[in-house]
């Protein structure tokens, strides 16, 4: 019995259950709080949900039309509103939770898997303890906790959810291989789409530029690794090895990224097939609706940028007793220290690389070259989506097709909190580096993380719930 316990507390993931704790804190209102925080967009979702619990009840359990919406006219929401927050909200209901408080499980959710996504990926570049503190950057950012009390556009925030765990489970396609990563990667995939159509507009670039990066990365390193082992076990020196010279042998050596690039676009296909029954129809009867509408007037990305001082400033007292009060579209003081200290790391690692390799033999070297690349890669996906948030880019919004229909230019909070919270990733890596002793490296960790929270703790305090 005690050889089974042991056994059982040896395969705990206990960074992945503090990952899992870690939100917590940002979960507190809804929990201790009956119905829905007052949001600008809350109560439209909730009417919806009631609209497709009906569905439910009459066995129509994929609906494409809402009966009762529009003065009871009836609207086709259901085909152009991804279905993930409503389906998943109704998968709660029918274990008897009412739908407002269905609805808060799915919120709850979200956040577990802002925190969860976030440290498995993390954790994979940079080790468990930097892990940790980017899941507290993602979780605990302003943007994050305006749209969960404030703003209250779920589909939304579920979608910006999925960012860190479908970069993980692509990493193992790429890196590792195992069917579970392909399930992994097809079914996160799935679930953005299935959550927010702007989120998966603005993410698909990133994410196809880090697929690009990590073949070329594992192919690099698959083409060395053969080299080596061939030249270890080369016909002189072996006699047992056949020796071919058709052009036509298929060799790691010459197609090293073939494997992983074949699971990636196997990941990548079950994933836009599972979320077809959505986004295919959608993008078919595109033209049955007026699209022009969410580019013009409030929506027209001219009157939404973030202005510099908006986008660096400190948390701003709220006007409690409005029902929408005025919140700052800031990218956060964590977020902000976090992306700094680790593009600061990343330039001092380049220096030492560039000082060590004249001096030093290269397994003397700082870091791993597969990091270093990483937080570069993320460093510069940082800088963009910043450029792409302030006005200074209006150009670009102007020239590159299909932008405008992401609405406003303040929605790249999005992607940019998850490059601060990978960039705070790297740049702790290196503080936790140069901490030798276990008990120093946790005590900083906490201190770090105690932090991130207090900073922006002023935002967990909504006054009104529905």
């Amino acid at each position: 019995m005690k050889d089974r316990l042991g056994r059982l507390i040896h395969r705990l993931d206990f960074g992945l259950l503090i990952a899992l704790v870690l939100p917590l804190l940002a979960v507190g209102p809804l929990l201790t709080h009956a119905g829905l925080p007052n949001t600008a967009d809350g109560p439209v979702h909730l009417m919806r949900q009631v609209e497709l619990n009906r569905a439910w009840a009459e066995g129509n359990f994929y609906p494409r039309w809402g009966t009762d919406l529009a003065l009871g006219h009836g609207m086709p929401i259901f085909s152009y509103a991804p279905p993930f927050l409503y389906q998943f909200t109704q998968l709660f209901h029918l274990t008897g939770l009412p739908l407002d408080e269905s609805m808060k499980a799915t919120v709850i959710f979200d956040f577990l898997l802002y925190s969860a996504g976030m440290f498995l990926f993390a954790r994979r570049i940079y080790g468990p303890r930097p892990a940790l503190l980017a899941a507290a950057v993602y979780v605990y950012a302003p943007y994050r906790l305006r749209e969960a009390y404030i703003q209250g556009n779920y589909g939304q925030f579920s979608g910006l959810a999925f960012y860190p765990i479908i970069c993980w489970a692509f990493h193992g396609v790429i890196t590792d291989g195992h069917p579970r990563y392909i399930v992994a990667a097809a079914l996160a995939l799935a679930g953005l789409l299935f959550s927010h159509n702007i989120s998966f507009m603005l993410f698909a670039p990133l994410l196809a530029a880090y697929l690009i990066f990590l073949l070329i990365l594992q192919g690099k390193a698959k083409a060395k690794s053969e080299i080596t082992n061939a030249h270890h076990q080369s016909p002189a020196s072996n006699p047992q090895l056949p020796i071919s010279n058709s052009p036509y042998q298929l060799s790691l050596i010459n197609y090293p990224f073939l494997f992983p690039f074949l699971r990636t676009v196997i990941a990548g296909l079950l994933g836009l097939g599972l979320a077809a029954i959505f986004w295919l129809p959608a993008f078919g009867e595109r033209h049955d609706i007026k699209l022009e509408g969410i580019t013009q007037g409030f929506f027209d990305f001219r009157e939404n940028f973030i202005s510099l001082p908006e986008l660096l400033s400190p948390p701003q007292p709220l006007d409690t007793t409005a029902i929408n009060p005025e919140f700052p579209l800031s990218l956060g003081l964590p977020q902000i220290a976090g992306a700094a200290l680790g593009l600061i790391a990343l330039l001092v690692i380049l220096w030492q690389l560039f000082s060590y390799s004249k001096t030093q033999p290269q397994e003397n070297q700082p870091n791993s070259t597969f990091s270093i690349l990483h937080s570069l890669f993320f460093a510069l996906a940082f800088l963009l989506y910043a450029f792409l948030a302030l006005p200074y880019s209006q150009r670009v919004w102007e020239a590159v097709p299909l932008l405008e229909l992401t609405e406003f230019p303040w929605r790249m909070l999005g992607p940019l909190i998850f490059c601060a919270a990978v960039l705070t990733a790297a740049g702790w890596s290196l503080i936790d580096q140069r901490l030798s002793r276990p008990s120093s490296q946790l005590i900083a960790l906490d201190v770090a993380v105690v932090t991130v929270i207090a900073l922006n703790a002023y935002y967990l305090y909504p006054s009104q719930f529905i």
